[in-house]
């Protein structure tokens, strides 16, 4: 989510069935407390104690509100960080009261710039019980920016350099996209990034628009981790039969020749042919002596380990081209801090101004779980095994014609957007794993608001309009 002066946490839940009693709520963004100083407000009154206690760093006074307004439409709690003051926000450290009943179990965090219009929605918790008058642990800080490239005036001197197996890569910047063009109609290749420093954990993000797909010759985009022994290649066979993700290794540090599939598994969902999309990859190093790795696009993908890099490497990384042509609007590179909160490490960068959230559950401080076999509770809130799809079109004479564009899926309880997508070529959208007893509205809304916006409002599952996925 973007750096913001407002904040609002909202869909507060309870481990109990009662009131809510908190004594402290603090706003966190990799590991750094980012509201110190802030003024803090909620959107119906405390039936006791004072707002500005829930931010004096102590633990000893409560505030309180009773069971039908923290349930109520509406109820929210505010943070303005100031006028001088923007950031970011991920995770939040909760003070308890009196009792575990009446202590925050999850929330959802939302942003703005104007404090009147917010969007984005970052679930957090499950939130421990720290005991009575006691506050949660600080959340650690898990990441670190190394360096980031928008290639806006070019390509960086010693900014890459290229490894090929049987293939040729020319990295040519286009200046009217600012981005970087990579070409690769043969084998394996990669441009590997020589401007930042080897680290133990290490995070790629990349902001890839696909070119060509597919020249014929099975193609893959992903991530190249250097470090060890060998070379370990990770990637997304984007235009395979079944796609699939993948973790392959060279038989050097020095040849993109695959050796050995470490891991293999068919992807979660369609991987994209076209468009911009965020990738994500990741290697850390974990509690059993080996390592993790997450790989997502768009915040679809699975975590894996395997021992081929040793837990001790230091990396460097770079993108893995093959058979396809891509364009490279930006690249984002994170040292993966040890011991942290998985949330801003699991994360994908913002697209198309929503951020998504993986579905997976901690192990340990870098280990993590997939959770794409049993979705069905996917979000911490609004998630369920409902499913609203259909598609969106326009009126061209004589007939209605398929009409991609932004569409949003709004709960009609509270107005939250719940979901939003573009639709496809054919005007299709399909929001899934959505809570199956809401009644929801679908907003579609037509490029530069050309038109007004088409709304279909009242879909439930009675009336057919919220399917239940299988």
């Amino acid at each position: 989510m973007a750096a913001s002066r407002y904040w609002r946490a909202i869909n507060v839940e309870t481990y109990g069935t009662g009131g809510l009693e908190i004594s402290e709520l603090q706003l966190y963004y990799n590991g750094v407390r980012v509201d110190v100083g802030a003024t803090i407000s909620a959107s119906m009154a405390p039936a006791s104690g004072t707002l500005s206690a829930l931010q004096d760093g102590s633990a000893a006074e409560t505030v309180a509100w009773d069971g039908a307004t923290v349930k109520s439409p509406g109820f929210a709690i505010y943070f303005d960080l100031g006028a001088a003051g923007t950031s970011e926000a991920d995770a939040v450290r909760v003070g308890g009261g009196s009792a575990q009943a009446s202590m925050i179990s999850s929330l959802v965090l939302q942003n703005s710039t104007d404090g009147v219009t917010y969007e984005g929605a970052v679930p957090v918790g499950r939130f421990p019980w720290p005991g009575a008058n006691a506050m949660t642990p600080a959340p650690a800080q898990t990441l670190q920016l190394i360096g980031a490239e928008t290639f806006a005036t070019g390509i960086p001197a010693g900014f890459g350099s290229v490894l090929v197996d049987s293939a040729t890569l020319s990295p040519v910047w286009d200046a009217a996209s600012q981005a970087v063009d990579l070409d690769s109609s043969g084998f394996n290749a990669a441009w590997m990034f020589g401007l930042y420093a080897a680290v133990n954990g290490l995070r790629l993000e990349f902001d890839v628009e696909i070119l060509t797909a597919n020249y014929g010759n099975n193609p893959m985009i992903g991530a190249v981790f250097k470090g060890g022994p060998q070379l370990l290649q990770n990637f997304f066979q984007h235009a395979a039969a079944p796609q699939a993700i993948s973790s392959a290794r060279s038989a050097s540090a020095t040849t993109l020749g695959i050796s050995a599939i470490d891991f293999n598994a068919t992807a979660p969902g369609t991987l994209p042919t076209s468009g911009l999309h965020t990738y994500v990859l990741s290697s850390a190093p974990n509690s059993s002596g080996t390592r993790d790795y997450l790989m997502s696009v768009d915040g679809l993908g699975t975590a894996f380990s395997h021992g081929q890099t040793p837990s001790s490497a230091m990396l460097t990384g770079g993108i893995f081209v093959r058979s396809c042509k891509i364009r490279l609007h930006a690249v984002r590179v994170y040292e993966v801090i040890a011991g942290g909160s998985l949330l801003p490490m699991l994360k994908p960068a913002t697209l198309l101004g929503l951020d998504v959230l993986p579905p997976v559950q901690p192990v340990d401080a870098f280990r993590v779980r997939s959770t794409y076999a049993d979705i069905g509770r996917k979000d911490l809130e609004w998630g369920g095994k409902g499913r609203v799809r259909g598609f969106t079109l326009d009126y061209v004479n004589p007939v209605n014609k398929p009409y991609p564009c932004r569409v949003r899926l709004v709960r009609d309880l509270d107005g939250m957007v719940i979901r939003e997508a573009w639709s496809g070529a054919d005007g299709g959208y399909d929001f899934q794993h959505i809570d199956e007893s809401q009644s929801y509205s679908v907003i579609a809304y037509y490029l530069a608001h050309g038109k007004r916006a088409v709304i279909s409002d009242g879909l439930t599952l009675a009336n057919g309009k919220v399917e239940l996925m299988a």
